[in-house]
C-alpha cells in the first residue's frame, strides 16, 4: 500500500500502524518531535483517526518522551506532521 501525498503533505486517510511521523510546532518551528504509530484505536468519527503512539524524540522536555499516549489526527492538525519512515 504505500504512503500517499497531496502537494508533498501527508493525507489523513493514509496514516497507518508502523509509520514514524515528525511533528513541527506552528508557533515555534524549532520545537519538533518524532512519533511511532503503534495501533489504530477504534474511533467512530469519520474525519479523524486515533492511534496509540510512542514518542521517540522531542526537542521539548516533557513527560511524553519514551512514553505511550493516544493521539487523534484530524484535518486541522495533520499538516503539522511529515512521514519520516515506515517500519
Amino acid at each position: 500500500m504505500g504512503v500517499h501525498f497531496a502537494d508533498d503533505k501527508l493525507i489523513l486517510e493514509h496514516i497507518q500502524t508502523g509509520m514514524i511521523l515528525d511533528w513541527t510546532s506552528i508557533v515555534n518551528p524549532e520545537n519538533t518531535s518524532r512519533w511511532l504509530m503503534l495501533n489504530e484505536v477504534r474511533h467512530d468519527k469519520k474525519h479523524e483517526k486515533r492511534f496509540e503512539v510512542f514518542c521517540v524524540y522531542s526537542s521539548i522536555q516533557n513527560d511524553q518522551i519514551n512514553g505511550l499516549s493516544v493521539y487523534t489526527f484530524n484535518r486541522k492538525n495533520i499538516h503539522r506532521f511529515r512521514v519520516k519512515s515506515q517500519i
